[in-house]
């Protein structure tokens, strides 16, 4: 077996998370969490299961700065790697399988998210070492379920197949965002798991996949240095963009699951983000200078220092205010920011405040 390596994804504009979440500094680079971010957390919980110098990131250039001052005791300025634009997650996988077998051809790879918040980091590093077990054979690709703790209608589910070894099932399919009532069935069954886009496999299976499924994106990427930024430059822009969701897992016959043994949270949408947060009796999170009054299960966030934001019978209810934007959304609906965002991108007058 070679090395073990993790590869963060983490180029993304964190558009549930708007308007605190921006290109230039998005979700996983905030320092919200006693001042360290996701990202920072993300590394420091894999200590102990794998080398520093086998951590490698996949961001975005406008990323790229912050991400290396952020990161510069923790992992060299050479493992952070930023992708000449965004072309989705099967061509940022496909350059970091590049990059990984680059340095060992033997290496067990997982993919993995910045920004989810975990607590139990000992029972994350169990669950992965577990996952790079099972992948080890090079005979599946290795997913990571979480088992729900309500019916979320905002994250895809994976549906629990047959066992083949202890603690690994196969992958019977792939759901999509399911309905209020279908979540709630899936939910009873015990049967699906929320897909947190955690993945792990051997280097050779996941190309092999990537030359089946993608070729158009495997291919340019086989023929270069992925160091070499000048060439790089060239032919990532002409990559297909697609997730490695449709792109590899939901087509291959091969794919695996462990369960996860850890608690996850997705904290890169509001509603979500709350949970995290300490609250008062009527479960409102209150930060910044801020006033309520009759007010209930709601999120004020204010990051204007000389600006009051102050609430009045407001109930599920998410208001963040920054001194670019303010945005104010019933909390059901904060995972589906990106709708408003779109909206806001394609007038002229109005996109500076998304970019």
């Amino acid at each position: 077996m070679g090395s073990k390596k993790v590869i963060f994804m983490a180029g993304g504009k964190g558009e549930r998370f708007w308007p605190m979440s921006t290109a230039a500094t998005p979700k996983h680079l905030l320092e919200l969490f006693d001042g360290k971010s996701l990202m920072r957390l993300a590394i420091e919980r894999l200590q102990g299961l794998v080398e520093p110098s086998d951590i490698l990131i996949i961001t975005s250039r406008p990323q790229l700065a912050l991400m290396r001052e952020q990161t510069k005791n923790l992992l060299l300025p050479a493992n952070i790697i930023a992708e000449p634009e965004g072309r989705d997650t099967a061509a940022a996988v496909a350059l970091a399988t590049r990059l990984a077998l680059a340095d060992d051809p033997q290496c067990l790879i997982a993919m993995l998210p910045a920004d989810p918040f975990i607590r139990d980091s000992e029972a994350f590093r169990r669950t992965l070492s577990q996952a790079f077990d099972a992948a080890s054979d090079g005979k599946n690709l290795l997913t990571i379920g979480i088992r729900p703790t309500f019916p979320a209608t905002g994250y895809g589910y994976l549906e629990r197949g047959v066992p083949l070894n202890p603690g690994v099932h196969k992958v019977a399919r792939f759901k999509e965002k399911p309905n209020a009532a279908t979540a709630t069935e899936y939910l009873q069954s015990g049967a699906y798991f929320w897909n947190a886009g955690m993945f792990v496999w051997r280097a050779d299976a996941i190309v092999r996949e990537l030359k089946a499924f993608t070729p158009d994106i495997w291919e340019p990427l086989e023929k270069i240095n992925p160091r070499d930024e000048k060439a790089l430059a060239q032919i990532y822009p002409t990559l297909r963009k697609i997730s490695i969701d449709y792109a590899v897992m939901e087509r291959a016959s091969n794919i695996a699951m462990v369960e996860a043994a850890f608690d996850w949270t997705d904290a890169g949408a509001w509603d979500s983000f709350a949970t995290l947060r300490p609250t008062d009796s009527q479960n409102n999170v209150a930060e910044g200078p801020t006033a309520k009054t009759d007010c209930r299960n709601s999120l004020l966030l204010n990051q204007t220092p000389d600006r009051l934001l102050a609430g009045f019978g407001l109930e599920d209810m998410v208001v963040v205010q920054t001194p670019t934007a303010t945005l104010v959304a019933p909390k059901h609906k904060a995972a589906e920011l990106k709708k408003l965002l779109k909206e806001i991108g394609e007038n002229e007058k109005l996109k500076k405040f998304v970019e």
